[in-house]
């Protein structure tokens, strides 16, 4: 099994609203090194299918049940509405702050945000 694979798991989690799917969140899971518990999520898709639905907090509460389930999440955003989302949610990161595995990806939005609660930063 590939070194990097075998601490990650892939996860597509739906957004709900009154048990209709509305949207949808895909994340890594990066575990720890001794793969005993989770060190932090990636959010690397989060979409809300309909403009009908957005800007209504659906979006919101995925994101903090995803931080509250795995502690710390780090998203980058793609666009003006998740970099407000983000900001307003968590703490603008620089690249030294993100993880060695999460370069990339800063380096292609050019921002990150790290979402946290219970302090684990």
């Amino acid at each position: 099994m590939n070194k990097i694979m075998q601490y990650v798991e892939e996860k597509i989690e739906p957004i709900l609203r009154h048990g209709e799917k509305i949207g949808r969140m895909m994340l890594f899971l990066v575990y720890n090194k001794d793969c005993t518990a989770y060190d932090y999520a990636y959010v690397y898709d989060f979409e809300i299918y309909y403009e009908g639905n957005r800007h209504k907090g659906y979006g919101t509460h995925a994101l903090l049940e995803t931080v509250y389930q795995y502690g710390r999440v780090y998203v980058f955003p793609s666009n003006p509405n998740s970099e407000k989302l983000y900001a307003r949610l968590g703490k603008q990161i620089t690249i030294e702050d993100c993880p060695d595995a999460l370069k990339t990806a800063y380096k292609e939005c050019g921002t990150g945000y790290l979402i946290s609660i219970g302090g684990k930063e």
